[in-house]
């Protein structure tokens, strides 16, 4: 994205996406804004398959990642780029664990995770503040790869 290397569409309200599989010709990832984000935050999607350069992945799906450019990238506790884990194990986040992805980080994955909110144990929010962005209906076409998915982004309250 900030060598220009794929095209980007960004999302400030509420809307359904289609995502089609990642890959060298068709390389296209979704960004995500909130009201309630700092200009450095926002959402990253992206629809990963095994397939081309993709082959080994453990899993295939709808990654999201919580990226924050302010902050740096080798951060343990905050990092600039988090992948939230569909299965809500955190296992990346443990520098001590060696796990290197699985087929429950990706969504709906082999956990069949289709909603993600602003809450809970994996959520779209950095921190304690609510990001006001759900993500729900996460849909994987088993025969094409496409990744449907509902996005509601809540206006920021007056």
């Amino acid at each position: 994205m900030q060598h220009g290397w794929i095209s980007v569409e960004t999302i400030k309200a509420s809307k359904t996406i289609t995502l089609k599989p990642f890959s060298s010709r068709s390389a296209k990832v979704v960004k995500i804004t909130s009201p309630a984000f700092k200009p450095s935050q926002y959402l990253l999607l992206e629809n990963r398959t095994r397939k081309g350069f993709d082959f080994h992945l453990p899993g295939e799906g709808l990654l999201v990642w919580r990226v924050d450019e302010k902050l740096d990238q080798n951060g343990v506790e905050s990092p600039a780029l988090l992948l939230i884990q569909a299965d809500g194990k955190h296992n990346l986040e443990d520098p001590e664990d060696w796990n290197e992805g699985d087929a429950g980080d990706p969504f709906p994955g082999k956990s069949k995770t289709t909603k993600l909110g602003e809450t809970g144990k994996i959520s779209t929010s950095f921190g304690r503040k609510k990001s006001g962005i759900t993500l729900t209906s996460i849909k994987r076409n088993a025969d094409t790869g496409v990744i449907t998915l509902k996005v509601t982004i809540r206006k920021k309250s007056s």
